[in-house]
C-alpha cells in the first residue's frame, strides 16, 4: 500500500514536472507567483506551484486519497526558454501525514525519490491561455494552471 501511494505521487510529480536549473528564471516572467490546479476527477491531487524570481520553486501536492490529508512538498529550481519550462526536483518532504509513523513517512519518501530522479532536468511545453491561465504538457499529459489571485 505504501509503495503504491509513493508511486502514485511520483506519477503526479512527473506529470507536472516540478523543480529546474537555477539561474535562468527571469524576474519578469509571467510564471512568477502561485499557480493552482484543481482535483476535478478525484484521481488527481490539488497542486499549487510557486515560481520565484530567483529560479526556486515549491510544488505542494494535496490529496485526501494518496496522503490521508497530508501534503507532499517538492522543492527545486526552474527556468524557461520560449514555450518550454525546464524543471529539476531537488528535495521533497511529507507534511501532515495522518497515518502511520515517521518510518512510514520515510519509506514513502525513499520510494518517491528513487522514482522521481532527483536532480534530473525535465522539460514541459507551456501554452498561455490568458494572463492568468496556462496549460503544461509533458508527453501525453496536459494540466491547466490558474494563477492564485494576489500572487
Amino acid at each position: 500500500m505504501r509503495a503504491s501511494i509513493a508511486l502514485t505521487l511520483c506519477a503526479f510529480s512527473l506529470l507536472i514536472g516540478c523543480g529546474g536549473p537555477a539561474g535562468s528564471a527571469a524576474s519578469n516572467s509571467k510564471l512568477i507567483g502561485i499557480w493552482l490546479t484543481q482535483d476535478t476527477t478525484s484521481s488527481t491531487p490539488n497542486i499549487a506551484v510557486q515560481f520565484s524570481p530567483d529560479g526556486k520553486m515549491e510544488c505542494d501536492i494535496r490529496s485526501q486519497v494518496m496522503l490521508m490529508g497530508g501534503q507532499f512538498v517538492i522543492t527545486g529550481t526552474w527556468r524557461e526558454a520560449g514555450d518550454t519550462l525546464y524543471t529539476t526536483n531537488n528535495d521533497m518532504r511529507i507534511d501532515g501525514l495522518k497515518f502511520g509513523e515517521e518510518k512510514d513517512k520515510q519509506k514513502i519518501l525513499e520510494v518517491a525519490k528513487s522514482k522521481l530522479g532527483m536532480g534530473v532536468e525535465k522539460a514541459a511545453t507551456i501554452k498561455w491561455l490568458n494572463d492568468t491561465q496556462f496549460t503544461m504538457t509533458q508527453g501525453s499529459d496536459v494540466s491547466t494552471y490558474t494563477k492564485r489571485p494576489g500572487s
